[in-house]
């Protein structure tokens, strides 16, 4: 049963207070109702409607609305939202049952209805009982009810064990009471869209027909007692059973805790296990002593991480790149900068880039780069130091540029078909379905849900709902991890073909110290000629180790070769070779040395002195040992650090441009 009051205006609203019914059964066991609904309106309202329910057998008859004891007139239009004369009302049939709407006009006030009616076919005659089970408050209102009250009152007098009376549900706060010809029901705080039901059984005896009845031959009382009886026990084990898992908490917390983690570990251990987990690839070398492939350093940490998303330290090694190639030219200069508010100059490392004669075509990932360059650098030399306020005075240009580069790393990570991402079908997988019935269940399990007297089975979903949607969660912060759902090719670790790697005779680009202090440009001795063995370190990747703060090997670096015969050697790896790798073959008697530190070291052979050993050693017959330049580091550039120039040494912190050794 519901009723709503037909307003005009959105902001306007009203309240239930209270609610009373008053119930006669009559003598042919018809039931006459009259409803006493209270209203407090906030604003103006013009009408109100009650749709009344009816099953299958049920009719209503002689309805009526009154107020204050005086009653409306019929014939007034029954449309939802139809106006009409004050004090009039009209009736429609609906589907499954009656509407009635009345009209008034209230203001902000309270008032109070009356809607009266008579229901036939309600009350079921049985052969030893009369059952009469009627809702008093129906559950399509959408406004809470303060305070119900619903009276019902029989013919005569009923006494004996078939005289029994049951309020429903149990989740409402309420009680229950008879006498012998009167039973009350009073409930407070109904919550919205909650019916009241009132059941009545009494002896057939005290009806003196059954017109106004359905009639049904069988003996009811005993099934409508077990009836009662099953649902007061269900609600005492529901209870019983949230009170067990009070009173045992730190087991229910644990049994929580593995039901919201342990499905999502399952599923992420068996994703790792064989979707991520990296594969077994028979490599058997311990040092490398040379780079395994001539990628472009911007495709170098995506390949690490598994993830195409690159950033500022990607482009920048790009740069340094170019300038290894050629394309810019570098100088070691320092710059003046004040700090402590301009109390104190000091002087720090830097660079001076400017474009050189070359204008080779570079790749989709170096051209943004050089856009951005040569835009700096369009008006002659600049200091790296100076690049972000260059850059930034173009910002728009720029942040074009590097959107491009970013698109340009992740086309050619794509194009390369690296990574296997199987496994994140199956975190998918997984985790829409958890996701899903988590919030189905937390969904119906809130809307059931009893505050005054929850059911165990309500408890259960909204707990388990909670569960499968911190599943989905851990699935969802775990797959941030491509580690764990990614797997590198096996084509991505081997290294490229020998017909794609750099030629071996081009020359390559490195910064040293000048005689006088300053720096230039140079050019590395070309690796043609039989000093250098087929497996040597490809030209281009090598720079000149000094021990000016240009270059900060923060390794130490190989300083000295040692000699078998007339040829001197060392290699670049971390360690000594291990047994039966290439180096420690027979012809090849390249020995490991520990690598000294760069930076004060007077033994540090210089370049000319490098170049005459390579000399050497392209003399020595039968040799096939490749020698390596003395305190050279790669030119894999990590980062701008910050320095200042002492003499020799370099402070840390500062900017300068950090060399990481082999």
């Amino acid at each position: 049963m519901s009723l709503a009051a037909a307003g005009e205006a959105a902001a306007k609203s009203f309240s239930l207070p209270q609610a009373s019914v008053a119930i006669a059964v009559e003598p042919d066991g018809s039931l006459s109702v009259e409803e006493h609904i209270t209203f407090a309106f906030d604003g103006s309202f013009s009408g109100a409607y009650r749709d009344i329910p009816l099953r299958q057998g049920e009719a209503i008859q002689d309805v009526f609305v009154a107020e204050e004891g005086a009653r409306y007139s019929p014939g007034a239009s029954a449309e939802l939202g139809s106006s009409g004369s004050p004090g009039t009302f009209g009736t429609a049939q609906i589907e499954g049952g009656l509407r009635i709407v009345w009209h008034y006009g209230a203001f902000s006030e309270v008032r109070t209805f009356t809607v009266g009616y008579r229901l036939v076919g309600v009350a079921v005659a049985y052969d030893d009982v009369v059952d009469v089970n009627l809702k008093v408050w129906g559950d399509e209102w959408e406004q809470s009810l303060g305070q119900l009250t619903a009276v019902l009152l029989l013919p005569t007098s009923a006494t004996g064990p078939s005289y029994r009376v049951w309020g429903h549900p149990v989740s409402v706060r309420g009680d229950v009471t008879r006498t012998a010809q009167q039973v009350e029901l009073r409930a407070v705080r109904v919550p919205s869209h909650q019916f009241v039901e009132l059941r009545v059984v009494f002896p057939r005896s005290v009806l003196s027909s059954t017109e106004g009845t359905q009639v049904r031959h069988e003996e009811a009382l005993d099934r409508i007692v077990a009836e009662e009886r099953a649902d007061a026990a269900s609600y005492e084990r529901d209870q019983e059973k949230i009170r067990n898992a009070l009173d045992h908490l730190p087991l229910t917390i644990l049994v929580l805790l593995a039901a919201a983690l342990l499905p999502a570990l399952c599923v992420l251990a068996a994703t790792y296990w064989f979707f991520g987990r990296e594969r077994k690839l028979g490599y058997d070398r311990e040092y490398e002593q040379e780079p395994p492939s001539e990628l472009e350093p911007a495709l170098v940490p995506p390949l690490l991480r598994q993830s195409s998303a690159v950033g500022s330290f990607e482009f920048t090694a790009t740069l340094f790149d170019l300038i290894r190639k050629g394309r810019y030219e570098a100088e070691q200069v320092t710059t003046d900068r004040s700090v402590w508010a301009g109390l104190r100059h000091e002087e720090i490392a830097d660079l001076e880039l400017s474009k050189a004669n070359g204008d080779d075509e570079v790749s989709a990932v170096e051209g943004p780069v050089t856009k951005v360059i040569d835009a700096i650098l369009a008006t002659g030399p600049e200091r790296l130091s100076n690049f972000r306020e260059r850059i930034e005075e173009d910002r728009a240009a720029n942040s074009t540029r590097f959107k491009a580069f970013k698109a340009a790393v992740a086309d050619a990570v794509r194009d390369r078909r690296w990574f296997a991402s199987d496994g994140l079908k199956l975190m998918l997988g997984a985790g829409l379905p958890f996701a899903v019935a988590g919030a189905l269940m937390l969904w119906t399990g809130v809307e059931r849900f009893e505050s005054f007297a929850p059911r165990w089975g309500d408890v259960l979903l909204i707990a388990f709902g909670v569960c499968l949607l911190v599943n989905a969660a851990v699935l969802l912060i775990a797959g941030r991890n491509v580690a764990l759902w990614r797997r590198r090719r096996p084509g991505a670790a081997a290294p490229p073909p020998p017909s794609r790697r750099r030629s071996a005779g081009k020359p390559s680009v490195a910064i040293s110290p000048t005689s006088h202090g300053s720096t230039s440009p140079r050019r590395l001795p070309s690796s043609s000629g039989s000093a250098y063995s087929s497996t040597g370190s490809p030209s281009g990747s090598l720079n000149a180790c000094s021990r000016e703060p240009i270059c900060t090997c923060p390794r130490s670096c190989t300083t000295r070769a040692r000699s078998t015969g007339s040829a001197r050697a060392a290699t670049w790896g971390r360690g000594p070779p291990r047994s039966g790798s290439a180096t420690s073959a027979p012809g090849s008697e390249a020995l490991w040395l520990p690598r000294r530190a760069a930076r004060g070291d007077s033994a540090a052979v210089s370049p000319a002195a490098v170049e005459a050993e390579g000399a050497a050693v392209a003399e020595a017959p039968g040799r096939a040992i490749r020698p390596v330049e003395d305190g050279l580091c790669s030119t894999r550039t990590s980062r701008i650090l910050g320095g200042r120039a002492q003499g020799s040494r370099q402070s840390p912190g500062k900017q300068a441009v950090q060399t990481l050794c082999a």
